[in-house]
C-alpha cells in the first residue's frame, strides 16, 4: 500500500524549511505545500501542533512531525533510499548538525539583521521576542557587524578547508551532513542582496559554491496550495490549510511527534 504524500508547512525563506525541500529533492519525493506566515497567528496550523509554533511542521495522514531533526528521522524511516547516512556516517552527519544549527545559524541570523537594520518590521521583531522569551535586539546585531562578519567568514572557511580537496561531499558522499553545511549559506544569500560583497573574498567552492546538490531546483514540489492561491488572485504567500483530521483520525493526530528545540 502506497504511503499518504507528505504535507509540508513552510514559508519560503525559512532556513530549517530548506533543509527539509532538499531532503525532500534527493530522496526524489513528492510533497504538498502548505504556504504558512512568517510571523504568528497561524490559526490554521497551531491547532494541529498542539501550540508548537517553530517551522517546518511536517504533516503524514494524520501524523503531524514537529522540529526538524524528528521530519528527517522519519523521512530516513520511511524512505531510506536513498540514504541520508552513507555508510560509515550515521553520527557525524548529526554531530555537524548541532554545529551548523546553533552557534552558525546564531551567528548568521546576526550577520543577516545586522544588516538589514532598521527596516526590520516592528511585527517581524516582536514575534520574535515572543519565540525567544527575550529581546530581539537588531541594533545590538548591527553593532556587531564586523564580529558576526568575521564569525561567518570563518565558520564558512571549516566547510571549504573540508572541499579543499576536491571532493564533491563533505564526506565523500552525499549526506546530511552537505543539507546541514549549505543551509546558512543558503540563508544569508537569499536573505541579503550585500551578501556579494561578503562572499567575493570566498574560494568560488566554499559553502558548497561549487558542490550544491544537483537536486535542488528540480525536487519534486507539488505546490497544490500556492497554485489554488494564485488563481484566486491571493498571491503566492497566501496562508491556507489541509484538511484537519476528524473522528479516528483526530485521535491519532493527538499523539504528536513534537519537541521544542528548533
Amino acid at each position: 500500500m502506497s504511503q499518504p504524500t507528505p504535507i509540508l508547512h513552510h514559508f519560503d525563506q525559512s532556513p530549517f524549511s530548506e533543509k527539509i525541500r532538499i531532503i525532500f529533492g534527493f530522496k526524489k519525493l513528492a510533497w504538498n505545500s502548505v504556504r504558512i506566515s512568517r510571523i504568528m497567528p497561524r490559526p490554521d496550523l497551531v491547532p494541529m501542533t498542539g501550540g508548537y509554533r517553530r517551522t517546518p511542521t511536517m504533516q503524514i495522514g494524520s501524523d503531524i512531525y514537529c522540529d526538524t531533526q524528528i521530519i528527517i528521522r522519519e523521512l530516513e524511516r520511511r524512505y531510506p533510499t536513498p540514504t541520508l547516512f552513507p555508510a560509515g556516517n550515521a553520527g557525524m552527519p548529526w554531530a555537524l548538525g548541532m554545529w551548523t544549527d546553533r552557534p552558525f545559524f546564531q551567528n548568521t541570523v546576526s550577520l543577516v539583521f545586522g544588516f538589514i537594520g532598521d527596516k526590520v518590521p516592528r511585527d517581524f521583531i516582536e514575534d520574535r521576542e515572543k519565540l525567544r522569551g527575550g529581546k530581539f535586539d537588531v541594533a545590538a546585531m548591527t553593532a556587531a557587524l564586523p564580529q558576526m562578519r568575521d564569525q561567518f567568514r570563518a565558520n564558512v572557511d571549516w566547510i571549504e578547508a573540508q572541499l579543499g580537496d576536491g571532493r564533491p561531499w563533505l564526506f565523500g558522499e552525499f549526506s546530511l551532513a552537505d543539507v546541514s553545511a549549505y543551509m546558512n549559506v543558503w540563508y544569508a544569500r537569499q536573505s541579503l542582496a550585500t551578501m556579494d560583497e561578503i562572499m567575493k573574498s570566498f574560494p568560488a567552492r566554499c559553502g558548497m559554491g561549487g558542490a550544491r546538490p544537483h537536486h535542488r531546483p528540480r525536487y519534486a514540489h507539488r505546490d497544490v496550495v500556492g497554485r489554488r492561491a494564485r488563481d484566486r488572485g491571493e498571491g503566492a504567500a497566501a496562508v491556507a490549510c489541509v484538511r484537519r483530521p476528524h473522528g479516528p483520525e483526530r485521535s491519532q493526530a493527538r499523539r504528536r511527534r513534537c519537541r521544542d528545540a528548533g
